[in-house]
Formats: structure tokens, sequence, C-alpha cells
């Protein structure tokens, strides 16, 4: 992360790029730009930064494999694959899809409600999501083992 307000070496103004990937900046990165947008008053960028720190958040709990060539739906299909036994995880995630898309592509003015439903789901998703993320370790055997002193 360069200067305040890049990414990956972008201005804050390009996280509309088409190009950008939720890898570039960790969760909590995502989480500050989606502040400082909030506070200039670009809640449509503000939207676009929370969905990233939302597939940020899926990916650092491997539930979801980032991808430039992934769609939105691609995300849905694997995440309920992954967590099918978290419903309030994939309800979340599912709801702030379509908030993204009725305001990234839609007509949809971002407006300070859609960001609060937004930000209530990516606490159900972060919550959620370390749950889901943690119990598949333990089902699979590989979770990390605390070392002893």
């Amino acid at each position: 992360m360069g200067a305040a307000g890049e990414v990956g070496g972008r201005r804050g103004g390009e996280i509309g790029a088409e190009d950008i990937v939720a890898t570039e900046l960790p969760e909590n990165e995502w989480m500050r730009l989606a502040e400082e947008q909030i506070a200039q008053g670009e809640g449509r960028l503000a939207v676009r930064a929370l969905f990233l720190a939302s597939l940020a958040k899926l990916g650092e709990e491997d539930l979801l494999k980032i991808a430039r060539f992934k769609s939105n739906s691609d995300y849905r299909i694997e995440l309920n694959r992954k967590a099918r036994k978290w419903p309030e995880l994939n309800a979340a995630f599912s709801e702030n899809i379509g908030l993204f898309e009725r305001t990234w592509y839609g007509m949809h003015a971002a407006n300070e409600e859609i960001i609060f439903d937004y930000l209530g789901n990516h606490e159900v998703i972060g919550s959620q999501s370390e749950k889901a993320g943690r119990s598949r370790f333990v089902m699979a055997g590989t979770a990390p083992r605390a070392e002893v002193t």
C-alpha cells in the first residue's frame, strides 16, 4: 500500500478500475478505503471498496479463491459449496452481492441506508467466515496446532 488512498499504486478514485482484484489489499485496508470514500461522499466507490473487503475476508478465511475471471455468481456458488453449514454467512454475502450490483452496475444511489445495510452484512460475513474457516480446517484435520512451550 502506498500513500493514503492508494490501492496497489492506484489512487482512491481508481477503486472502480475494472482490473482491480480483492487480493490487492487485506480486508482491513479495503475497509479503511471505504471509510475514506464515505467521508468524501463517494458512496458508490465506498460500496465497491466494501465489496472488495468482503471478498478479501472470505479469501483470507480460505472460503473463496479470488480470481479476476470469476463472476459474483461464481463466488456465490463457491461460498455455498464451501460453507453450506453456514446459512447466515451465505445469506449476508448474497444480499451484499445484490446491494453491490444494484449500486455498481445499476441505477441505485449508494445512499446511507445501503451502506448501513452493507456494513451490517459485512459484520455477519466477518464473524461467520472466521467460524466457518476454522471449522473447515478442523473437519479436514488440518487445524493449525498450538505450540507447546
